[in-house]
């Protein structure tokens, strides 16, 4: 339900790490194990990249799954931009304010 939903709230969804690898390097092997174990196919093509300001800026909702992913991606941010980075489990109610498991 919550994949089918999704394309009717966002127009784009990007993915992008605070730690990622600034040159491309493929994708982190936990992410890849956890697309698999959902079936998701992982093509080649696809590449790390790391969150950039200009990127912060484009979307109305930066989403990360650690607190400390909150922090350093507030600290490349304009401040006006600041709202739009959120925890994940924010919009979980018995999770809220904290990371992913």
């Amino acid at each position: 339900i919550f994949r089918a939903k999704l394309g009717d709230v966002f127009k784009t969804i990007a993915s992008a790490g605070v730690h990622a690898d600034p040159r491309g390097g493929p994708v982190d092997a936990r992410a890849a194990a956890a697309l698999a174990r959902h079936h998701y196919s992982l093509d080649r093509k696809w590449r790390s990249q790391r969150a950039e300001p200009a990127q912060l800026a484009r979307y109305d909702l930066v989403l990360a799954m650690e607190a400390d992913h909150v922090q350093a991606l507030r600290a490349k941010a304009e401040a006006e931009l600041h709202p739009r980075i959120q925890m994940l489990t924010d919009f979980v109610p018995e999770m809220a304010g904290q990371n992913v498991p």
